[in-house]
């Protein structure tokens, strides 16, 4: 019998977790970037919301598989975002795998801070192993368009 998907993933996590939503993003064919795809996904799954309800309260889970080049030899990362009150662990050859709590999608500050975070773990342990990551940095985590900072504003006096 062949498995779905979301039948080898739900295999990995907690009991608790009944429905996995899965889908599947080439960001190397679609521009977008992580921050882009979290924003996304904190608007499909509305605060208050019965879907993100269930995320938050463990029996739901949401993935999004972004397959990229730039992370060789890795084929691009798996983001999980469920509630942050699951303990458990994915490791996958070939994806980097994310997983994150709901609550650090729920605003553009959470997802920049998430970013961030995600940014110092690449750099930490993948710097030496993955010769394209400062590729990924500028292509898919650095947000200037996302970044309403006056760092980046320009003066044009």
């Amino acid at each position: 019998m062949v498995q779905t998907k979301e039948e080898f993933i739900k295999k990995f996590l907690p009991d608790s977790i009944e429905t996995l939503e899965l889908t599947q993003i080439n960001m190397d064919a679609t521009d977008l970037g992580l921050a882009d795809i979290l924003r996304n996904l904190n608007a499909l799954y509305p605060y208050n919301s019965r879907n993100r309800n269930a995320i938050e309260s463990g029996t739901m889970a949401v993935g999004v598989l972004c397959k990229t080049k730039t992370l060789d030899p890795l084929q691009g990362l798996f983001v999980l975002v469920a509630s942050d009150d699951l303990d458990f662990e994915l490791i996958s050859t070939n994806y980097l795998v994310i997983c994150m709590s709901e609550k650090a999608i729920r605003s553009a500050e959470k997802i920049e801070d998430a970013i961030y975070k995600l940014t110092n773990y690449l750099v930490k342990n993948y710097k030496d192993s993955m010769p394209n990551l400062a590729d990924f940095y500028r292509k898919y985590i650095y947000d200037v368009e996302g970044d309403e900072s006056e760092d980046y504003a320009v003066d044009e006096d």
